[in-house]
This record gives structure tokens, C-alpha cells and sequence, in this order.
């Protein structure tokens, strides 16, 4: 999808209403039996972050703790470039991380992966170009598409990007901390970004 969007760049509105849609049409499906709940999985990478970041662990296992584990189907890794445009077809590819939760965790996920990735191998100017699309344009029809063909709360969406950047930290490329530790300052999240 990133491809045919960087191709023909004046696509970009149906593509990411499209990928909104197949995002909630996913989660429509009841996640299998014995599947594992996003909750353990998030809890689990939060226990990897550095010792400097415990604090930081910390308040977000208690978010956490108080967030809802219903169980749709969860692709856990939803991003453009996991995508496949084929024809009229789309085919989402890449499912190790998939589990059971509630949907506003996977979008929440894919929010934080799209604003904290930057495609690979691409010049300056065009990552300039995606930066500003992707929050100020992509971002908000890609949620547009999945209100299109799906249920999710706002407020929890909300409050899952509080905690998925800090999950994210554990794993995330270097490339990504900086752009990870914004999104946690200004998620409206911890109050003092720092140790207590």
C-alpha cells in the first residue's frame, strides 16, 4: 500500500479509508480459541524496557490494568507496508503478532507504528512530505474507514496510545525513541516525564 501511495500520491484518500475498512473488518472476526490476550502481551514487552525507563513501566502497567480484554481478532502489526494491493484484492500479510483484545489496542498499535516509523530507504524531502500526510491526513481517514465498518471507542483508542509507545520503546528500532517518547509526553499520559 505505501508503494501505491508514494506512485500516485493523489490516491492517498481512498487508500487510507481502505485500509481503515480492512482494519475493522478484521477485527469483526472472533479472535480463535486459545489465542493470547493483547494485555499479557503488551504487560510482557513493558517488563523488557531498560531499568532507566521502570518508572515508566510502571505507570503504564496500571493503565493497563484498568483497560477492557475483549476478544476480536488482533493483527497486531497493522501498518501500510503489510498491505498487499493485490488488484482489487487486498491481502494483509505479516501475522506473528496476531492475538485477542479489544480492537481499540490494534488501533491504537497502528497509530503509533505509522507516526513513529519512517519508511526505509527514502530521501529527506519525501519523508518530510510523509510526515506531514500521515498525521495530518492519513492518520484521520484510516480512523474515518474504520468507523466506516466498525464500532470502537474514541476514548479507549485514547487511552491505549498512552500505553502502546511505552510497550513500543521495549522493541522499537533506535530510529524510533525519539518519535516514541513525544508521542508518550503528549499523549496525556505520566505528568512528569521523568523518575519519581
Amino acid at each position: 500500500m505505501l508503494s501505491a501511495m508514494l506512485g500516485r500520491p493523489w490516491r492517498i484518500f481512498p487508500l487510507a479509508r481502505r485500509f481503515g475498512e480492512i482494519h475493522a473488518q478484521i477485527h469483526q472476526i472472533e479472535a480463535p480459541h486459545g489465542e493470547g490476550e493483547v494485555p499479557e502481551a503488551v504487560a510482557s514487552r513493558l517488563d523488557q524496557l531498560e531499568a532507566s525507563d521502570a518508572w515508566l513501566r510502571d505507570w503504564a502497567r496500571r493503565e493497563l490494568e484498568q483497560l477492557p480484554r475483549d476478544g476480536a481478532l488482533l493483527h497486531g502489526d497493522y501498518h501500510p507496508l503489510n498491505l498487499l494491493m493485490e488488484d482489487s484484492n487486498p491481502v494483509v500479510i505479516d501475522w506473528p503478532g496476531a492475538s485477542a483484545g479489544p480492537p481499540e489496542a490494534d488501533i491504537a498499535q497502528t497509530l503509533v507504528l505509522i507516526k513513529a516509523s519512517d519508511p526505509p530507504n527514502r530521501s529527506p524531502l519525501i519523508l518530510k512530505l510523509l510526515r506531514a500526510l500521515r498525521t495530518r491526513l492519513f492518520m484521520p481517514l484510516y480512523l474515518r474507514g474504520c468507523r466506516r465498518v466498525g464500532e470502537f471507542d474514541r476514548e479507549l483508542v485514547n487511552r491505549w496510545r498512552m500505553v502502546r509507545p511505552v510497550e513500543r520503546l521495549a522493541v522499537a528500532p533506535a530510529n524510533e525513541e525519539r518519535a516514541l517518547r513525544r508521542m508518550i509526553r503528549e499523549s496525556g499520559g505520566p505528568r512528569d516525564f521523568g523518575p519519581t
